[in-house]
This record gives C-alpha cells, sequence and structure tokens, in this order.
C-alpha cells in the first residue's frame, strides 16, 4: 500500500510540472539571442555576458544602427 502511494504522488508530482510552460525566445536584432523563461525564471542562453568595456563600444554602434533595423522573434512554447 505505501509503495502505491509512492508511485501516485510521484505520477502527480510529475503531471502537475509538466503543465507548466516553458519558453524559448529566438531574436535577431543586431545579435542574436535566445532565451529560455520557465515560470517567472528567466536565462539567456545566447550571448553571454560580455565585459564592461566591449558593452559600452558596441552600445553606440547600436543605438545608430537600431534605428534602420527591423526585429525578428521566434518564440516556441513547449
Amino acid at each position: 500500500m505505501t509503495a502505491l502511494i509512492i508511485i501516485l504522488a510521484t505520477i502527480l508530482s510529475l503531471t502537475l510540472v509538466s503543465f507548466i510552460p516553458i519558453t524559448i525566445k529566438a531574436s535577431y536584432d543586431e545579435n542574436f539571442s535566445v532565451s529560455l523563461n520557465y515560470l517567472f525564471f528567466k536565462k539567456t542562453l545566447i550571448p553571454t555576458a560580455e565585459k564592461k568595456n566591449k558593452a559600452k563600444k558596441s552600445k553606440k554602434t547600436t543605438d545608430e544602427n537600431s534605428k534602420n533595423k527591423k526585429r525578428q522573434y521566434v518564440c516556441i512554447v513547449l
């Protein structure tokens, strides 16, 4: 009887976890980026964090070119 309760509790918990959506977002603006969303957590997969010095230099060029570029998004919900 105890084994049956453990098995049913495991199946129930896995079923409940499977209803929580996982979202993968891919976008191409100036750079290609991919992010993963699970509940209220967000993890950027690509690009990885850059150093601060490089970010300051690229920010100026990004601001100038961002006006002329269109953004493209792909969203996958699992």
